[in-house]
């Protein structure tokens, strides 16, 4: 367990049954953070595994960080479908954490009534086959964490991106869901939102079968976002909230 943690850059657990403190003690831990990011000299996605060193000048310090990662292929689809210059598209990928900067809850229930097979999809893959199932996915965004300038009128506007994947065994993206909208509100309805949240309705559909959903909504403003995954059977509804 000790050697597990120290090379994802957790804290192992173990003899004691204050499970509680311990949930507590990882999420203040997990909440205070550094985000480092560099560019590897060796550009080969070979799937070889890479060493990561992270150091201080003070040796007073215990780091935890991830030790290293596999040099794996990209998801060339992914990229083409959604473009390679989208900043978003590296910060919501399945191997990715949750990102807490834009807060939300998500709701994500089977639509009822189902569709009939021949409905248009839900989605990009316009090619997938019956049967699937229907997701309604549901935002309820914290609004003052979206960047919405105040022009001469009183009126604020904004700019976001909604994502959502769908992920089978193995990592393959089965359906996408991808939306940009501009926000426009003035002083009555921005505060009106502001004690509800922001409602954001989406649907995609996904096959029978372990589906992981990566869902999550980007300023195109700020650069901040908020990203959350939640593992789908097929059937039942999943709620989860950031």
């Amino acid at each position: 367990m000790e050697t597990i943690a120290q090379e994802t850059g957790g804290r192992a657990f173990y003899s004691t049954d204050a499970l509680g403190d311990a949930v507590k003690d990882a999420k203040s831990n997990g909440s205070h953070y550094y985000t480092l990011a560099y560019s590897p000299p060796n550009s080969k996605n070979d799937g070889k595994f890479r060493r990561i060193q992270v150091s201080l000048a003070d040796n007073n310090y215990t780091l935890s960080y991830r030790r290293g990662y596999f040099a794996d292929q990209p998801s060339h689809e992914f990229a083409s479908q959604e473009g390679a210059d989208d900043p978003f598209v590296p910060l919501i990928g399945l191997d990715m954490p949750d990102f807490d900067q834009i807060l939300f809850k998500l709701q994500v229930v089977p639509k009822s009534p189902q569709p009939p097979a021949n409905a248009p999809r839900a989605g990009n893959n316009t090619k997938l086959k019956a049967p699937y199932t229907r997701y309604d996915i549901n935002f309820a965004v914290a609004l003052p964490d979206i960047a919405m300038g105040l022009d001469a009128n009183g009126t604020r506007h904004g700019r976001i991106e909604i994502m959502i994947i769908a992920f089978g065994p193995g990592g393959n993206i089965l359906n996408i869901v991808r939306k940009r909208s501009n926000l426009t509100m003035d002083s009555k309805v921005y505060e009106a939102t502001q004690q509800v949240g922001m409602q954001i309705h989406e649907e995609i559909d996904a096959p029978p079968g372990e589906i992981y959903l990566r869902a999550g909504i980007y300023d195109m403003n700020s650069g901040n976002c908020g990203t959350v995954g939640a593992a789908l059977n097929g059937s039942s509804a999943k709620q989860s909230q950031k």
